[in-house]
């Protein structure tokens, strides 16, 4: 794994979400929507996002008032989606905007003027491309084993570095390790439990353990939990996916071991507000 942003950003990132976390969701089924204030995305009745022209001006100044628009099959589900993010630390505050077709996560836009673009073939995610004004794109490419596992990672920093890593997974999938394309080395590994991510180990170029992360959850919704291909997000473990994001729950603690530096770990506990359908919103 390339040890440039995604290791540097890790801690702040964390920091930041644990001191305020707001989450607005597109309905779950007619029967719930009208009741929850945190449904609050126009949707259609097979679950996909539209666009809906206001009534007045002051509804397209707000959207977060639109209404939900739901079939008039009681027993009809569209599944909850995490549309915004909000995050704040002291006086900075960064948003999160997703983008879908359907539940098919399409693009993140950031506050800060980056994106976070998806590409799809055939069904299947198989690149992403971070931009970032006056900085570097970072574009990454995903193939598959004949069992639609991710079984190579590509990076590339435009016009600074590129990296390779082949993926290979245990009996039951649970554990799945980075290997360096270029030497074969062990660079990463991922351990799941119950379709969490509960741990995950870098490697030095010596194969010396170098950072252990370690998360617990509790037994709610995740956010994320709907998103199409959620499992294959929570196997890229890159610069551009932040997979542990993709767990079917929600973190409740996470602590870092550097093996190296003790002044470098971190322990983080995370507490929630649920609404009524099990999904955090703060």
């Amino acid at each position: 794994m390339i040890n440039t942003t995604r290791n540097q950003n890790w801690t702040i990132t964390k920091i930041v979400s644990i001191i305020f976390l707001s989450l607005l969701f597109a309905s779950c089924s007619s029967s719930d929507s009208r009741n929850n204030e945190d449904l609050q995305t126009i949707v259609d009745t097979d679950g996909i996002e539209k666009e809906e022209e206001p009534n007045n001006k002051e509804d397209k100044d707000t959207p977060e008032e639109k209404d939900i628009v739901t079939d008039e099959d009681p027993t009809s589900e569209v599944l909850p989606l995490l549309i915004k993010r909000v995050e704040k630390e002291g006086e900075d505050t960064f948003i999160t905007d997703y983008t879908y077709s359907g539940n098919r996560l399409i693009k993140e836009d950031y506050s800060d003027g980056s994106s976070l673009s998806y590409n799809y073939e055939n069904n299947r995610l198989v690149g992403s491309i971070f931009k970032e004004p006056s900085e570097r794109d970072i574009i990454e490419l995903y193939t598959y084993d004949s069992q639609g596992r991710v079984n190579s990672v590509s990076i590339e920093i435009v016009g600074l570095l590129t990296q390779k890593n082949n993926l290979t997974y245990n009996a039951d999938n649970s554990i799945i390790d980075g290997l360096d394309a270029e030497n074969n080395l062990l660079s990463d590994r991922l351990s799941f439990l119950n379709m969490n991510l509960v741990k995950m180990e870098d490697f030095d170029s010596s194969k010396n353990l170098s950072d252990l992360y370690e998360y617990t959850y509790d037994s709610k919704n995740s956010p994320y939990k709907n998103v199409e291909f959620r499992t294959i997000f929570s196997t890229i473990y890159s610069e551009n996916i932040i997979n542990e994001d993709y767990s079917i729950n929600n973190s409740l603690s996470q602590t870092l071991t550097n093996s190296g530096d003790s002044s470098l770990n971190e322990s983080t506990l995370y507490t929630y507000t649920y609404n009524d359908l099990d999904y955090p919103t703060q």
